[in-house]
């Protein structure tokens, strides 16, 4: 039989219950640190789907990072900086090249006029500051 109070208690005891840190996720998924080579932040805990193309995960980072996907190099390496693989071939699929979480992506902006190229995605003090008049 139904028992409400019981039930009760136990709904309370799980949403009150200590959070793990942890979010559920695929086995699929890789969380990537995701470096620049012309941008000053990094971007942690990117969340990739090793079954997504290479060009997939550019097409992702591109709206992160400012960077076209044409013009993006890709370099897995370890925690350490240690490069693993570099991450040429559009048409392969992320986890062949085998990512395990904490790896970084970096990303080298290989286009002279990007927008990131001379600072302007990182420093506020290229742009122009409104001044009133007085």
């Amino acid at each position: 039989m139904y028992s409400l109070p019981q039930d009760l208690a136990a709904l309370r005891e799980y949403v009150t219950a200590p959070s793990s840190g942890i979010q559920a996720r695929s086995a699929t998924t890789v969380v990537l640190h995701v470096t620049h080579s012309n941008l000053r932040r990094d971007f942690p805990e990117i969340r990739m789907d090793r079954h997504m193309t290479i060009a997939a995960v550019k097409e992702k980072l591109h709206s992160a990072t400012g960077t076209s996907r044409e013009a993006m190099s890709l370099t897995l390496m370890d925690e350490s900086g240690t490069p693993k693989a570099s991450l040429n071939d559009d048409t392969k699929l992320l986890g062949y090249y085998s990512p395990e979480d904490g790896d970084v992506l970096h990303v080298v902006d290989l286009d002279p006029h990007s927008a990131s190229a001379a600072g302007w995605l990182d420093d506020t003090s290229l742009v122009k500051k409104y001044e009133m008049p007085d």
